[in-house]
């Protein structure tokens, strides 16, 4: 069982928020990774509770990222019902400097 916890931020042109995430599961596939999670602690009022999922695509120096707020909108919005190990296509360009991932093999229980 994947576990621990996972935190993000994420701003255009200066609004956003901070939040902080339990796992609650991970499923990696060559080089992709997704992450879900439920949100313990958040500056966004009514994300905490919600699940969200982020998905990563390692290509060594330049990282991608996809999140499930791109396709359901806000996670303070969403009825909380986001299936467990959900993101989206990794599409956005992680920042320089702002974190480098290492997808490694990950098989869970069924």
């Amino acid at each position: 069982k994947a576990t621990g916890t996972f935190e993000f931020s994420h701003y255009l042109n200066g609004k956003g928020a901070r939040a902080k995430a339990t796992v609650d599961c991970l499923l990696t596939g060559g080089d992709v990774a997704v992450v879900s999670g439920v949100i313990t602690a958040s500056d966004l009022p009514g994300a905490t509770g919600k699940r969200v999922g982020v998905t990563v695509h390692d290509l060594g120096r330049h990282d991608r990222l996809g999140y499930s707020w791109a396709a359901t909108g806000s996670p303070a919005e969403t009825d909380g019902l986001l299936p467990r190990c959900v993101g989206s296509a990794p599409f956005e360009k992680v920042k320089q400097g702002t974190g480098d991932f290492r997808v490694v093999p990950w098989q869970p229980k069924l």
